[in-house]
């Protein structure tokens, strides 16, 4: 599964910070700072999440 994480701005366009392959349940994009994101699953096939765990 392949993950693309988006930084949300207001009054701008929303900024990529690109995509991440999912193995083992995980995805890491590094360090991003403070913001609000979402995710866009790129696949053909439907995703259902239960819950989403951020580390830091």
């Amino acid at each position: 599964m392949t993950l693309e994480l988006d930084h949300v701005r207001d009054f701008l366009p929303d900024v990529s910070h690109g995509q991440r392959s999912n193995s083992c349940n995980t995805s890491s994009w590094g360090e991003v700072g403070k913001a609000q994101f979402y995710f866009i699953y790129i696949g053909s096939t439907r995703l259902d999440v239960s819950s989403v765990i951020t580390r830091y």
